[in-house]
Parts: C-alpha cells; structure tokens; sequence
C-alpha cells in the first residue's frame, strides 16, 4: 500500500522532475500489465522493468542519478539540480573550457611519464582516488565527492604524443569531457611549461553535470591545486616514473 503521493514526499531525497515521474509511473504501470499478462518468463522480464520505473516515478528517486550526483527535480528556489550545476561551473548550452598552466625546472620528457603512469594522477589531482588503466587505452577513473556519492567513469586516450602532450575523453561521444596536458620547453630552455586543460559539457551530459557538482564553483582553483601539487611532488622528489 502507497502512503504517499509522490507530490507529498520531502524534496531532500528527490532527483526526478515532476514529468520524469508521471511518464515513468504510466510506462511502468504498462509494462508491468503487458509482461504479467504474457505469463513467460521474457514478460517477467518486462515486468520487474516496469516496476523499476514504478518506483522512480512514485518514489522520485533514480539511482542512476544518484551515483552521478545529478537531478532533474526542483530545489528550494524552483532551480533543478542541473541548473544548480550550470550555476556552479557554466551557463545554458555552453561546455566549460579552463585551463591552466606552470613552470617546472624539469625537461618535457621527465615530466610526460608521470602523467602517462595513470596510477601517478591521484596523488596530484585532490578530487581522484583511484585511476585503473586498461587495454587499448581504456581506463577507470573514480573520484571523491563531498556532495553526494562517488563518481565513477570510463575514459579513454585520445591523444598521445610523447614528451608532448597527452588527452583523455569521457562521457557522451567519447569526447563530451576532456582531461589534457600539454609540455613546451620555455624559451630561455629553462624548465617545461605544464599547461593542463579541463573541458566538461554540463548542459547536455549528465557527466559534464557531474563533473560540475564535483568541481563546484571554482573549477580554476581545482586545477592550480592540481598543477602546484604536481610541481612540489616534483621538487622534493617525492615522485619518480617508477611510481
């Protein structure tokens, strides 16, 4: 028996807008007809999917969006909780493009493998706990998030020039989100200039949403901490390519 009315329920737990709600309550109670009526075992199938959306549409919640940090239900302040992550990082319909850069008294090519061994990154990037490379240039990153759940997602290398530069992309397309870094010798041929640049489409990715809770309001300040960090790793010697 249904005490509550999805309308009635408390917006702290909810992530799924009003219309999200109401179709996922008429399609799974449809489905859920049309699979018990088949009395096969591909209908139960088609059953307990419609439960699942029975659930959300009355319960509000998608779990879905809830390991990815999103929502699409109104807040206090009528925003949904994509447009509080547009807020923090973005405007409407724009991706978010930032980049960064220092210099290290360290030639390119002592600087590119520390970057190539992904196991290195989590000790530089504060919001990443683990990052676990595969083959054929996949890899598993997961970070911390102090708003929600972790976040977890599957990248992969869309370019690498050794010594030079080196790019992963994630999300819708392969290429919605973009981690990248990039060496050039100064001119003085004094050091590397480490420029690191972050590209997330928080309008029309629900990663780039993610990414956007995760970095919050100041993503500049995520990645200087990142490119400092990395800098004093390298001059205490705390880190080596055999890290």
């Amino acid at each position: 028996m249904i005490s509550e009315r999805p309308e009635e329920q408390s917006n702290d737990n909810i992530n799924v807008g009003k219309v999200e709600r109401w179709l996922s309550t008429l399609g799974g109670g449809g489905l859920v007809a049309y699979g018990l009526k088949r009395r096969s075992w591909p209908g139960l199938a088609l059953a307990l999917l419609g439960g699942v959306l029975l659930h959300r549409g009355i319960t509000g919640r998608c779990y879905v969006y809830q390991a990815i940090g999103t929502s699409t239900a109104q807040k206090k302040g009528g925003k949904t909780g994509r447009e509080e992550a547009l807020q923090n990082g973005g405007s409407p319909g724009e991706a978010i493009e930032l980049e960064k850069s220092i210099t290290i008294e360290q030639p390119p090519e002592a600087l590119y493998p520390l970057w190539k061994n992904l196991k290195n990154l989590p000790r530089f990037f504060d919001t990443l706990e683990s990052v676990r490379e595969e083959s054929e240039g996949r890899s598993y990153w997961m970070a911390a998030n102090d708003t929600g759940p972790h976040l977890e997602w599957e990248a992969h290398l869309i370019e690498d020039h050794p010594n030079q530069a080196l790019s992963w992309g994630a999300g819708e397309g392969g290429e919605a989100e973009i981690i990248s870094v990039r060496f050039e010798p100064e001119p003085n041929g004094i050091g590397t200039r480490v420029r690191l640049f972050l590209k997330y489409d928080p309008a029309h990715s629900l990663l780039g949403a993610a990414f956007a809770r995760l970095f919050g309001r100041t993503p500049e300040q995520a990645l200087e901490r990142s490119l400092d960090q990395f800098k004093r790793l390298i001059v205490t010697g705390e880190i080596s390519e055999a890290a």
